[in-house]
């Protein structure tokens, strides 16, 4: 090996180990993040001029293969005992491949997404160009459980409302679950046979949802969440918003006060969106609520663009309203038969 790699990959060697880093090698080959087929233990015993550097630290032995050793004709893994692993991944993941349109991202990119990096999915209007066709829904990732990756999308997509049940006589909407109400019907039907082509639709996994709330809340200990559901296609409920976006981001209102929230919740919406009636923060909303000084009125201009109200699908009150999401990343509430900004979440099989 040239002296100069050598010094170079022991320079990082020292730093990972210091940093408690260090992995064993596996017993036995492996698809890695990038999608090449790796066997550590292998690669060490053959090539023991490597270990000698590099120990058994599987992600060094890894990257000596992928910036030296493949050049110089080294072998990634026994090709006799591991012909029969990498052939089948990689028919298998050329035959998923061939489900997806060019415009998804790859099986060995949804495979190895992590949480808080995007894939694309899918396809649905967003410019409010229709003659161009549909563009790639953008999905953001928040969990990889290596069966499935759980993702929302990036942009408010629509503006349905979460319940068209209006009650005529008193003027009000009619108390409604998400079991029950016709975002729910809309986002397993029409979005979902849109947005997805039939062998998308096979990778969409049916997902058990719990809608049950938390009764200590002021606002949804009187609140009956409704039965569990299966869907396709759903909303975020409240509890699993706070799981998933942990408010590291930090602003100060009005009082001084710091406030916690995570920009993640801040979301934008397509110019599609914006015509189905999605209502976005404008100057004139920063300054009403400058004017008043409401608690986020320190970053009223801070906000404009972004979405005053997207949907999740927990129950608020009196079950005639629900929980949102605002442009400020905080938590509000709004009646059900209102336009919400609809930001659809799914689970995609990569197993």
């Amino acid at each position: 090996m040239n002296k100069g790699i050598i010094r170079f990959f022991s320079a990082i060697l020292s730093i990972v180990m210091l940093s408690g880093m260090v992995l064993t090698v596996e017993a036995a080959p492996k698809t890695m993040p990038d999608g090449g087929v790796f066997d550590a233990q292998y690669y060490a015993t053959q090539y023991p001029d490597v270990a000698a550097v590099f120990g058994t630290d599987e992600n060094m032995l890894y990257m000596h293969y992928t910036l030296c050793g493949k050049a110089e004709g080294r072998l990634p893994y026994d090709p006799v005992a591991t012909a029969p692993v990498a052939n089948n991944d990689a028919a298998y993941a050329a035959a998923v491949n061939a489900t997806l349109k060019p415009t998804d991202s790859t099986y060995f990119e949804l495979k190895t997404a992590l949480p808080g990096t995007y894939i694309t999915f899918g396809t649905y209007e967003q410019d409010n160009k229709k003659k161009n066709g549909q563009e790639p829904i953008e999905w953001l990732v928040l969990e990889n459980n290596g069966e499935s990756l759980l993702v929302i999308s990036k942009y408010v997509l629509d503006g349905q409302p979460y319940s068209n049940a209006y009650d005529t006589y008193a003027y009000q909407p009619y108390p409604v679950t998400w079991e029950l109400c016709s975002l729910r019907a809309w986002l397993n039907s029409t979005f979902y046979t849109t947005a997805f082509s039939e062998g998308e639709r096979a990778r969409i996994q049916t997902t058990l949802l719990s809608n049950k709330v938390d009764k200590s809340h002021y606002a949804t200990r009187d609140v009956d969440g409704g039965n569990d559901t299966l869907d396709n296609v759903f909303l975020l409920s409240y509890d699993e918003v706070v799981k998933y976006f942990p408010r590291k981001d930090i602003y100060f209102d009005n009082d001084g006060r710091a406030v916690n929230y995570d920009k993640l919740l801040q979301a934008v919406a397509t110019p599609y969106a914006v015509a189905q009636g999605v209502d976005v923060w404008t100057e004139k909303d920063a300054k009403t609520c400058l004017s008043y000084g409401g608690g986020f009125a320190s970053i009223a201009y801070d906000v404009i663009g972004y979405v005053e109200k997207w949907a999740l699908r927990t129950p608020y009150g009196a079950q005639t309203s629900i929980y949102n999401v605002g442009a400020n990343g905080g938590f509000g509430m709004r009646t059900v038969t209102y336009d919400h900004g609809n930001r659809p979440a799914m689970r995609i099989n990569i197993k």
